[in-house]
């Protein structure tokens, strides 16, 4: 099964150039649609997606919960910086606030990609590597993560 993971609109424009040009059809892949914006869209253009509720569920949350938790539990015993004002738990408290934020959205991908990959461990995964942060401390429409994660993942698999 070829499956393709794609989280923004453009990412899926940028998918259908990809298999005109392998003439390839997007019928032959499942296209797993991360976020509300490009389900929305891909049902407006009546084509075929599934959503990740069956690629994260509950245990899944459970788990990046209990492992999240163990990492603020990390940083709040080994957080070190105070400002010259003698501030520390303000500091504390914002970065882990943005750690756990970045974390939850990196390992809810990572479940999906082993979720994917326990359904059918002999999946082809296609996403975008077009690797785009931001240098603010939230999570932007523009940064792209599940190519590069879906890279990495593939890797250690085979």
């Amino acid at each position: 099964m070829k499956i393709v993971i794609i989280e923004f609109i453009d990412e899926f424009e940028a998918f259908l150039e990809f298999i005109q040009k392998k003439n390839y059809n997007l019928e032959d892949f499942v296209i797993i649609a991360l976020e509300p914006r490009l389900q929305a869209y891909l049902k407006e253009k009546d084509i075929s997606y599934r959503n990740t509720l069956p690629y994260f569920n509950n245990e899944s949350h459970k788990k990046i919960i209990v492992e999240t938790e163990k990492i603020m539990q990390f940083i709040r015993s080994n957080f070190k910086f105070t400002d010259n004002n003698g501030l520390k738990n303000c500091y504390e408290t914002e970065f882990a606030h943005h750690v756990r934020l970045f974390l939850n959205h990196i390992l809810k991908m990572l479940e999906i990609l082993e979720n994917l990959y326990r359904e059918d461990n002999n999946c082809e995964i296609f996403a975008s590597i077009d690797n785009k942060t931001d240098n603010g401390c939230m999570i932007t429409d523009s940064e792209r993560y599940i190519g590069v994660l879906s890279e990495d993942f593939t890797k250690k698999r085979i």
